[in-house]
């Protein structure tokens, strides 16, 4: 894996075999780094198939509390919930039903994702005490329900998960270091994705660089 630091400098340096410009800025690359990590993992682990890797995924804790009223279940006076809003999972859906959740409290919990649809009839089985069901609200907190009393005593929750903007979660996430900057931390991205990710920003910033008689060119070669 490689620091954001490395990946927009060897950018950067790369770029220079095709324009002596050098007006592009960091932020615009750490931009174009973004949405380019985020298509590849999409398009590799849009399968269900494929066991997503810890080294993608940001951890962090959060605080629960118990609060009247809700918009997913009647009749119910109190339902647990996260006091902060997670960060933004990463789409498609496969990326949201892999996130971990887990407590450190009560081990033998097992969290379920199902969408907010779903969370009215489920956690009303007696004989299934052990499971813990949870839906992202619309307000971006977790909500957790189950028919067994120990979960309205949790406190706080481990949440495990692959962002949609891996720089401004790392702020909230248990490895936030304030003394040092994120670009120079691993960037959560696996490390064979580096060449193609590369390749497909150099693409996207040289398709203008491309001279008139070269379009000229490839023009009549594909006709």
């Amino acid at each position: 894996m490689a620091t954001l630091n490395e990946l927009y400098y060897s950018l950067r340096e790369s770029y220079k075999l095709y324009s002596d410009d050098g007006n592009i800025s960091n932020e615009y690359l750490i931009y174009k780094i973004h949405i380019g990590r985020n298509l590849l993992l999409s398009q590799k682990f849009s399968s269900r198939s494929f066991v997503i890797p810890n080294k993608i995924r940001q951890h962090f804790y959060l605080e629960t509390e118990l609060v009247e009223g809700n918009e997913f279940v009647s009749g119910l006076s109190t339902i647990l919930r996260t006091k902060d809003p997670i960060q933004t999972p990463l789409e498609p859906f496969n990326f949201k039903s892999n996130m971990r959740v887990s407590t450190g409290s009560y081990t033998d919990l097992n969290f379920t994702l199902v969408g907010p649809d779903r969370l009215p009839f489920v956690g009303k089985n007696k004989w299934l005490q052990n499971h813990v069901y949870y839906t992202i609200g619309s307000d971006f907190r977790l909500y957790f329900v189950s028919t067994n009393p120990r979960v309205k005593a949790i406190e706080n929750i481990k949440l495990s998960m692959v962002c949609e903007n891996p720089e401004k979660a790392w702020v909230s996430s248990v490895d936030y270091d304030p003394a040092i900057e994120f670009e120079y931390t691993e960037y959560p991205m696996e490390g064979d994705m580096i060449i193609p990710l590369t390749d497909m920003i150099l693409k996207s910033l040289t398709i203008n660089l491309q001279s008139p008689e070269d379009k000229t060119n490839d023009s009549e070669s594909n006709s």
